[in-house]
C-alpha cells in the first residue's frame, strides 16, 4: 500500500478489465483491434476499419464522443447496481455518434474512483461489476471496448494510475 492506495488492488482490477476488453475485440464486423502490448495488460492498442472486407468504410470518418453520465453513479452507488452503470455510458456516447447518422464501433473508458479498496472491499467488487457490464454492454451492442484507465485517487488528491 503506498500513499493509501491499494497497488495490488489497482494492479488486479486492471489486469481484470484489459480482459474484458479483450473479450469485446471479435465483437465488430468493421473493426481489427491491432495490439501492440505485446500481451501485457498495460501498452498501446489501437483499431483498423476493415476497408478490404467492406469497401463502403472508405468514405467514412472516424469520431470519438467522449461523454459521461452526470450524478448517475451517485443512484447506481446506493442501489449496489453497479454492473448497469456501462449501459448507461455506452447509451451516452452512441447517442451522440448515431442521431448523426453514425454507427458506433470502438468505445475507450476512464475510471476514477476514491479508493479501489482490496480483493473483498465493497469498492474494489463494484469496480469488477462495473467492467463486467461494460464487457456485457459491449458486447450486446457491438463494440469494441479498445482500452481504459483506471485510477484509484485515494483520499486528498490523485494517485497513481494504470492503464487496461
Amino acid at each position: 500500500m503506498l500513499d493509501r492506495v491499494d497497488l495490488d488492488a489497482e494492479r488486479q482490477i486492471s489486469i481484470f478489465a484489459a480482459q474484458m476488453c479483450k473479450a469485446t475485440w471479435g465483437t465488430s464486423l468493421f473493426v481489427d483491434v491491432q495490439d501492440l502490448s505485446k500481451g501485457n495488460f498495460r501498452g498501446p492498442r489501437g483499431w483498423r476499419l476493415r476497408k478490404k472486407l467492406f469497401p463502403v468504410l472508405e468514405n467514412c470518418i472516424e469520431t470519438i464522443a467522449p461523454d459521461g453520465i452526470g450524478t448517475k453513479p451517485i443512484i447506481i452507488d446506493a442501489a449496489r447496481s453497479w454492473r448497469t452503470a456501462a449501459w448507461d455510458l455506452i447509451a451516452m456516447t452512441a447517442s451522440d455518434i448515431t442521431r448523426w447518422g453514425g454507427l458506433p464501433l470502438v468505445f475507450t473508458n476512464i475510471l476514477d474512483v476514491a479508493t479501489l479498496g482490496s480483493g473483498g472491499e465493497s469498492a474494489y467488487q463494484a469496480a469488477r461489476e462495473i467492467f463486467l457490464g461494460l464487457r456485457d454492454a459491449a458486447l450486446a451492442d457491438g463494440v469494441v471496448v479498445l482500452n481504459g484507465e483506471t485510477a484509484d485517487l485515494g483520499i486528498g488528491g490523485m494517485k497513481r494510475e494504470t492503464t487496461s
